[in-house]
């Protein structure tokens, strides 16, 4: 069994935290392992191990290379070394509209209505998107820098339902990669932004049934996707983030072809950037890159996300932070709102309270012909109404005898007479089938409009 060990390059040992009475500059690295280890150092500094398979390292000096090594039970030994690039003094620049458009190492392109449509860093990558007349990003374009020039490497094109994406296909618009959804932390599809709501992930290209190919998300209580599983139930996928969505730890072997992760979102490997449909963030600076759509309607910062307050709360299309209903912020999300009451059934679906029963247990002294009666049907399980009429009720198998007509009663002048066999009277006189008025009319049709 091998040891492996990832340190991520980002807000593991790519974050740099200033102390405010040392000034010196520290990070913290972190990472996960495939299995159980017994120690794990970092930079030859024993790290914290915990019980999911991650470690942590802290108060390191600032480096640009960070080298883990972990031991098992067995003596065995594994090691894993990131390089990382470290900005101690960063420049954010931004156009007229407040949009972020370098921050030092990334550069970035808008449109006219504020949306991202380039990101790249120089010499290294370069991304392009295209939306669509609601705003939705339709179409993604990947490219490297090969021999002097930008070289496309993928093109996606996306299918949504409403604001969420359901589907993927490439450049010759085949489906790549399918996406089933169920209800989100709103309870309904897409009330939460579909937060929460992932349900599988079919991967359209791959040999064999969709059925072997689907794998199943599972998410926690903020809806961020912490796992996947393959139809046998095992691991493919697992993220753990920190509170702002930067991700400590991406392990398993769909751990980078899933880009649904924190919130839900879809995030964008390259950049690091999270796509909110409205807006783009950044986990590393934990705000948005540009302003919020909405304006100051929720106050007067315009880049902070959520309130400074993930724990608690969600930003659903990246306009602004979302409460629940009333607008309390002390009230937290995710929320399930009890659903309104149902609507009263029309009038005529009342039924009258039925009268109460007589005292005594003598069945001819009920008023019949007034009494409704509510059973509940056991083959149909819905409520029915049963009509009562003098002597008959309408559906009842065994009628009572009418209450007007007296029961004969036996003669008590000795034995019944035995001189042959009962006389009988034939069987009983029919009026023939009941009468119709003719079939019913057709309504009239009226021609279909040009």
């Amino acid at each position: 069994m091998k040891v492996q060990h990832d340190i991520e390059a980002k807000m593991g040992a790519g974050t740099c935290r200033r102390s405010a009475s040392l000034r010196s500059l520290i990070s913290r690295a972190e990472g996960t392992t495939t299995s159980p280890a017994t120690n794990v150092a970092v930079n030859g500094t024993n790290a914290l191990r915990y019980n999911d398979a991650t470690f942590a390292a802290t108060n390191m000096p600032l480096t640009t290379t960070y080298t883990a090594t972990a031991a098992d039970s067995l003596g065995r030994h594994s090691t894993n070394t990131v390089t990382v690039s470290i900005a101690t003094n960063t420049t954010y620049q931004y156009d007229g509209n407040g949009n972020l458009t370098n921050d030092g190492l990334r550069s970035f392109a808008y449109d006219n209505e504020n949306q991202l449509l380039q990101v790249w860093v120089a010499d290294q990558w370069f991304s392009q998107f295209a939306y669509d007349g609601k705003m939705r990003r339709r179409i993604r374009q990947e490219y490297t820098w090969q021999g002097g020039q930008w070289v496309q490497t993928n093109e996606v094109y996306y299918v949504y339902d409403g604001n969420v994406v359901i589907q993927e296909r490439d450049i010759n618009y085949l489906p790549t990669t399918t996406y089933t959804r169920g209800l989100d932390l709103s309870a309904s599809l897409q009330g939460a932004g579909g937060i929460g709501g992932l349900l599988s992930m079919t991967l359209n290209t791959e040999l064999g049934p969709s059925s072997s190919n689907s794998m199943y998300y599972h998410s926690d209580g903020n809806g961020n996707v912490t796992m996947l599983l393959n139809p046998w139930q095992y691991i493919v996928a697992k993220y753990l983030y920190d509170a702002f969505g930067n991700t400590l730890s991406a392990a398993g072997s769909l751990a980078q072809a899933n880009l649904y992760r924190f919130s839900s979102k879809e995030v964008h490997l390259n950049s690091g950037l999270v796509y909110y449909l409205y807006r783009y963030y950044d986990p590393n600076l934990q705000r948005w890159i540009n302003r919020d759509p909405l304006g100051e309607a929720r106050g007067i910062n315009l880049y902070a996300f959520v309130g400074n307050d993930p724990r608690d709360r969600l930003d659903l299309f990246g306009e602004d932070v979302n409460l629940p209903p009333g607008g309390n912020p002390l009230q937290s999300w995710p929320y399930c709102p009890v659903p309104p009451p149902l609507p009263p059934p029309p009038p005529s679906l009342f039924l009258p309270t039925p009268p109460s029963p007589p005292a005594s247990n003598d069945l001819n002294n009920i008023d019949w012909e007034n009494l409704t009666d509510v059973a509940l049907s056991d083959s149909n399980d819905f409520f029915s109404v049963f009509s009562g009429e003098k002597g008959h009720m309408d559906n009842n198998p065994n009628p009572l005898p009418p209450t007007n007509t007296p029961t004969p009663s036996p003669p008590t002048n000795g034995p019944p007479s035995t001189n042959g066999p009962p006389s009988t009277n034939g069987p009983p006189s029919t009026n023939g089938p009941p009468p119709t008025n003719g079939p019913p009319a057709t309504p009239p049709t009226n021609p279909p409009a040009k």
